[in-house]
């Protein structure tokens, strides 16, 4: 490491006496520099505060730790800096991926994204996405001074679930008030709540700090535990003709996102439940949705599924999700769920 720094303060050096060196023959003898002087010649980067990985709290401000089989964010969806912005050395979304990697080191810029005041950061998950799991399912990773932020949840980028405001530092956040058993979520949105920072460093704050610099939420990573549970839901129309148990052309597309999610879970099971509307009687609609079922088993074993990983289930009209007699209500309680277990 000190080879690399004299290396480092010698090309400085050069540059600072013209960008090309003297001949051999004429260039005086180089002194000797010490550590602490080689240490003095490079650039330095403010620190935004300590790393507070070992802090890990809930939002109740219980203490928490991060579980096994925790999943780092994979991509950079969006990132909107707020006003004002931060310094551009700590404004490069990228940082935020990955597991935790922040550590204070005044001769390296900080391994994290400031988002500014009233920022915006989405970032994609890969995998299985963020489920409901029992405890904590998503793990935010502020370094410095805890600051407000608000979180949401989406898959599609366009319909947000709000999860409400959060303190700051590192947090570990339980969805279970805002997402259903079997739903799963690849995007996740953090939001800087604006003019909510603490005040400027002093010694008093034991190294809080709102500077220009990191204006904003600092965000080292960004984790999610998946669900043990992932509910597809396919509408029969786009699977089957009216009152048919044969799949349709448009069927495997359809059935594309099912296949998918099973192919990245490899340990887990697989239920495929027919439903129906209320037309008809109770024994036929019974045959039907299991009718049903059978054939989207069949074509999910045909693309390679295990068997044995399948199990069938007709419901008929027993379990809708709509109450009603209206076209809508049938048309919505007509439908194919693929429930995949476990991962």
């Amino acid at each position: 490491m000190l080879r690399e720094h004299a290396f480092a303060a010698l090309v400085l050096l050069s540059a600072a006496c013209g960008g090309q060196p003297p001949p051999a023959a004429t260039a005086p003898a180089s002194p000797h520099l010490s550590e602490a002087a080689i240490i003095e010649g490079l650039p330095t980067f403010q620190s935004p505060g300590p790393n507070v990985l070992e802090g890990m709290h809930d939002t109740a401000g219980r203490a928490a730790s991060l579980p096994d089989g925790v999943r780092f964010a994979e991509s950079v969806k969006a990132y909107e800096p707020g006003d004002p912005a931060p310094d551009r050395v700590v404004a490069d979304p990228r940082t935020a991926l990955g597991p935790p990697d922040y550590v204070v080191d005044e001769q390296a810029a900080p391994r994290a994204v400031s988002l500014g005041n009233g920022g915006t950061l989405v970032l994609r998950f890969g995998g299985a996405g963020l489920g409901d799991a029992p405890g904590p399912d998503l793990f935010v990773f502020e370094i410095g001074a805890p600051e407000a932020l608000e979180i949401a949840l989406s898959e599609d980028g366009e319909t947000w679930r709000d999860l409400g405001r959060v303190p700051g530092g590192a947090m570990a956040i339980d969805v279970a008030p805002a997402v259903r058993e079997g739903e799963a979520f690849h995007l996740v949105r953090l939001r800087d709540v604006r003019g909510e920072g603490p005040p400027a460093y002093d010694a008093a704050h034991n190294g809080a700090i709102e500077s220009e610099a990191f204006a904003g939420v600092d965000i080292d990573a960004v984790g999610v535990r998946a669900g043990e549970i992932r509910r597809i839901v396919v509408a029969s129309p786009v699977l089957f003709g009216f009152d048919e148990d044969r799949l349709t052309s448009d069927a495997p597309a359809a059935l594309d996102e099912a296949l998918r999610e099973i192919a990245m879970r490899p340990g887990a099971t697989v239920s495929i439940e027919g439903h129906t509307d209320e037309v008809g009687t109770r024994e036929y609609n019974q045959g039907l949705s299991e009718r049903r079922a059978q054939a989207v088993a069949r074509y999910l074993a045909s693309r390679g599924v295990a068997r044995a990983r399948l199990a069938v289930r007709g419901f008929g009209a027993d379990r809708p999700v709509m109450r009603g007699s209206d076209e809508d209500s049938r048309r919505r309680n007509r439908r194919v769920e693929i429930v995949i277990r476990g991962n």
